[in-house]
């Protein structure tokens, strides 16, 4: 009795399956599953039915045919008529070039494997509010002048446009814009992380590239005090993602102390073989030293200047000079000199494991000595 109930239930479902499936008639051209193309799929016409099992007829040859079972075969879409053809190009006419490119930024998150990431979202709240709105005005088009919008109808590109092509899809479009409200945030937090910038992400990639153990002061309190960068970046960034309506991540900052701990490792290896170079003592300025030991520990409280080095054993003369300027890694100063000193100091600050040589520049003019640089850079070496 139970193998009779099974029986009939399987029978049922049988027939079920194959009513869901496109009527096909005799005659009609349908494609099928085979092997002898790349596709997988070949093209054919119907030349009679029994029961689940079609003969579709395949070449001009006599035995050139196949016996199919239903499931097997597949209707490619029947042209629109002029009407349904007609309505489509009306719909697509409405859409202008700002309601395409919002219904491709949305596209991805609605179907990823389908569609690439477009970009071209917008960076303030006005332009979010307005990107909105247009998806709003794709739906009201689609529930209202254009409801039961379907794709158009492809030609040669049957089973349907090349994948990542919206153009054609005009279905898609709808189910997209209905959509809006449920992708809005991962569109506006995947926007916000792509758009914003790893700070100080240029400098530690240089710094893990010097051999010289050389690091700036931001990439330094990376490595040895990541909760003090943490913060005093993320209150940073807090205005860019608030710009797209999301919080930070978070783990948005992770990859920099990473990459950072790559570093202090570099670092470790390198700054107990590496001492600081002394200049000749005939090249030593008491004054000039004086000045600048005082700069260093105002500019860094609790530092130590250990030792000065000078680069020049005498003034090197440098005429009509208004304006230093800016560099990576240097903190200049409007000055104005007829002579000047550089070199080195070898410095112990406060939280950093090794001490580490730092460049300067003295200027000499009518006022007396001038602070013209103190680099934010320095190397790592043993102190000495």
């Amino acid at each position: 009795m139970k193998q009779f109930i099974w029986a009939a239930v399987f029978a049922l479902w049988s027939a079920a399956a194959v009513l869901a499936q496109p009527e096909i008639s005799i005659g009609e051209q349908v494609e099928f599953s085979c092997t002898r193309v790349s596709s997988g799929w070949c093209s054919g016409k119907v030349e009679a039915m029994n029961g689940g099992t079609v003969k579709v007829k395949w070449g001009n040859m006599r035995d050139q045919f196949t016996m199919v079972s239903r499931d097997k075969i597949r209707v490619p879409p029947r042209p629109d008529s002029p009407e349904t053809t007609a309505f489509k190009e009306a719909f697509a006419a409405e859409l202008g070039t700002h309601e395409r490119n919002a219904l491709r930024i949305f596209a991805h998150y609605y179907y990823p494997d389908e569609f690439s990431y477009a970009g071209g979202t917008p960076t303030t709240p006005a332009g979010w509010q307005e990107l909105m709105g247009r998806m709003a005005a794709i739906d009201a088009l689609c529930k209202g002048k254009y409801r039961g919008m379907t794709n158009r109808s492809p030609s040669n590109a049957w089973p349907g446009p090349r994948k990542g092509d919206l153009d054609a899809r005009f279905g898609e479009w709808c189910k997209i814009a209905d959509q809006r409200l449920a992708l809005e945030q991962r569109v506006r937090a995947d926007a916000a992380i792509k758009m914003a910038i790893l700070p100080g992400a240029d400098d530690l990639k240089k710094s893990l590239e010097y051999q010289d153990n050389r690091a700036g002061d931001d990439v330094q309190m990376l490595m040895y005090e990541p909760e003090k960068w943490k913060a005093e970046h993320s209150a940073k960034l807090k205005p860019h993602f608030a710009n797209y309506g999301v919080e930070m991540p978070s783990n948005f900052l992770d990859e920099m102390l990473t990459k950072a701990a790559e570093l202090k490792t570099k670092i470790d290896q390198g700054s107990p073989g590496r001492s600081f170079e002394m200049s000749a003592p005939s090249a030593r300025d008491a004054a000039v030293e004086s000045f600048i030991k005082a700069k260093w520990v105002a500019e860094y409280p609790g530092s130590q200047v250990l030792k000065t080095s000078h680069s020049y054993p005498t003034w090197a003369k440098r005429e009509s000079l208004s304006l230093v300027g800016s560099g990576t890694g240097y903190k200049l100063y409007k000055v104005e000199y007829n002579f000047y000193k550089r070199g080195w100091v070898l410095m112990k600050m406060p939280n950093r494991p090794y001490c580490q040589a730092r460049e300067w520049i003295v200027g000499r003019g009518a006022k007396g000595l001038v602070a013209v640089s103190t680099s934010s850079q320095g190397t790592f070496v043993k102190c000495q």
